[in-house]
């Protein structure tokens, strides 16, 4: 037992640290491309850019950090069911500053672009039923960030057109069986965790592997680091003792080797091929009522490459960086969740407000749309960290005091 506070109190360093940034920088950048490039209003080219890997990035490395947060609360020496409330609920109040904005700003496009009967209005990812009884429906489904449970269809996306709520479901689900896997124990996290998979529904448990091997990342490397703080660096793999030289070099040789296979996989066109072979499996009825466009068994096969990254990082990107430079990455990662959570509208507002878009990259009209988006969703991000996530932080300082008090 005396080990284990070593093995819980895991640091990362900030090469590392960076390294992710800058995946979830490029991961976000794919999908914003991937969304302005649909071939179907907004450009003629369907540019992709490894869109499909977005999702099972984003998972994963949320995975790995939100084990690191958890299991730092595992020494703290607070109740443990205290520590358990508080830290969900820290998640909820950290996600409310942005999407609560973000929904308000996509109503009121949403009825401008009905009342003008915009492009987008006729596609089936919108529904343009904004009785007052869907708009509470809806809301109370951003609150609670549940529009997924129990929710085998995904065709459309709710009553409002921004798609891109529908991972926080996934995330938060996540999120409250891993603080429980961490921070209760016994009878309680059991208990806990069946009623979080029963409260989201089976749905939720086809994108779970991603979320649970970044877990696991963070696992061995925690498990690993007390051995290598005893050793004074290197690791042992079964009886075979690896200097850190060693180590480093096979970290970069499976980092590269990965790399490699995916792009070769990818440009191949082996990739798109089994896409669509495993589209063949299921009819396309039954796809569209299991929701297999978001949730198809394909992103399982990002794990291995994911995962290798996430466990070799940390043996590769080992030595300090510029801070000019890391805080650049950092700032450029903040804003890659306002910009993830206000651009799918965004995208098709402004090609609603273009008078005659033309969809084609021989026009300016898509280039103006996109950097349109771009700007105004930086702007509603500095909007929403400088003046609404204050009065968030306020609210959820006042309720957890109260209760601390009681």
């Amino acid at each position: 037992m005396t080990e284990q506070p070593k093995a819980v109190l895991l640091r990362i360093s900030e090469g590392q640290s960076t390294f992710l940034h800058i995946v979830k920088i490029l991961a976000i950048a794919a999908v914003i491309v991937g969304h302005g490039s649909k071939p179907d209003i907004l450009f003629d080219v369907d540019i992709s850019l490894l869109g499909r890997a977005t999702i099972p990035t984003f998972l994963m490395i949320s995975g790995y950090f939100a084990a690191m947060t958890f299991s730092k609360a595992q020494i703290k020496g607070v109740s443990r069911g205290r520590k358990f409330l508080k830290s969900v609920m820290t998640r909820y109040f950290n996600m409310y500053f942005m999407f609560v904005p973000a929904t308000l700003l996509v109503l009121a496009m949403d009825i401008w672009m009905i009342r003008v009967d915009a492009v987008f209005v006729h596609t089936d990812k919108f529904d343009p039923d904004l009785s007052g009884w869907r708009i509470a429906k809806e809301f109370w489904q951003l609150f609670t960030f549940s529009g997924e449970y129990w929710a085998p269809s995904t065709v459309g996306q709710g009553v409002f057109s921004n798609a891109a709520v529908w991972t926080m479901d996934y995330l938060m689900a996540y999120t409250v069986a891993t603080a429980a896997l961490y921070i209760l124990s016994g009878g309680t996290r059991v208990a806990v965790i069946c009623l979080a998979v029963l409260i989201a529904g089976p749905t939720i448990l086809l994108l779970s592997p991603l979320w649970w091997f970044g877990v696991l990342a963070f696992e061995i490397h925690r498990r690993t680091a007390a051995q290598e703080n005893a050793a004074g660096g290197g690791a042992t793999i079964g009886p075979v003792r690896l200097s850190d030289v060693a180590v480093r070099r096979l970290s970069v040789g499976l980092f590269v080797s990965v790399a490699v296979a995916w792009l070769v996989v990818e440009r191949s066109g082996i990739g798109p091929e089994l896409y669509k072979w495993s589209k063949t499996l299921a009819s396309y009825d039954l796809r569209q009522y299991l929701g297999m466009s978001k949730r198809f068994l394909w992103q399982w096969t990002y794990i291995p490459i994911i995962f290798t990254f996430l466990v070799t990082s940390k043996y590769i990107f080992t030595g300090p960086v510029p801070p000019g430079f890391r805080s650049r990455v950092q700032t450029v990662s903040k804003y890659c969740f306002p910009v993830f959570a206000f651009h799918f509208t965004t995208m098709y507002f402004f090609q609603a407000l273009i008078p005659d878009y033309q969809a084609t990259y021989k026009s300016a009209d898509p280039y103006i749309m996109a950097i349109s988006s771009l700007v105004v969703s930086i702007v509603c991000g500095v909007c929403c960290f400088k003046f609404v996530k204050p009065v968030t932080d306020g609210i959820y300082e006042k309720i957890t005091s109260e209760g601390e008090t009681k």
